[in-house]
Order: C-alpha cells, then structure tokens, then sequence
C-alpha cells in the first residue's frame, strides 16, 4: 500500500514537471526531482543528488518517469541506492 503510494504520487510529479522528469517519493513526499536533463539517466543522478543534498533516505522510496528507460543503466542505479519500485510510461527493445 505504501509502496503504491508513492508510485502513484511520483507519477503525478513526474508527468507535472518538465520533459525528461524523473520523481522520486516515499509517500506522499516528494524527495527528489530530476526534470529537463538530456538523458533519463542524468535526470537519475539529478533527483538522487537533490534527495541527499535534502537529507532525504532513499532506501524504500519509490521512482517514477514520464518516459521510459531506453537502457537499464538509469534503473540498476535507482536499485543500487535501494530505490524498490519503479513506474515508466512504456518499454524498449533493449
């Protein structure tokens, strides 16, 4: 249920902010935020970057994109800081 939560609250983030947004939530808070980078896995970096700056925990949070990954590497990254949930608009054929 909380893990829902917050897929669905970043979700909404994600499709609110700018193009390229990646939004990170643990509930309804909103922990970090990547939007306008050139690549899905910058846009990565730039939430999980603004969530320590913030002193925000991202182990349980939950990341949502407003489109999808082309390669793993953005989703490996979120799991390796314990990031548990993912939620993206489509797939790839990679």
């Amino acid at each position: 249920p909380e893990e829902m939560r917050s897929l669905e609250f970043a979700w909404q983030v994600a499709a609110a902010a700018r193009s390229n947004a990646v939004a990170i939530a643990r509930g309804a808070m909103l922990v970090g935020l990547g939007a306008g980078q050139t690549s899905r896995v910058d846009a990565v970096d730039v939430a999980l970057m603004k969530a320590r700056r913030a002193g925000h925990e991202t182990r349980g949070a939950a990341m949502a994109s407003d489109g999808f990954f082309p390669f793993p590497d953005g989703v490996e990254h979120a799991g390796e800081v314990g990031i548990t949930a993912v939620v993206q608009p489509g797939g790839s054929v990679r």
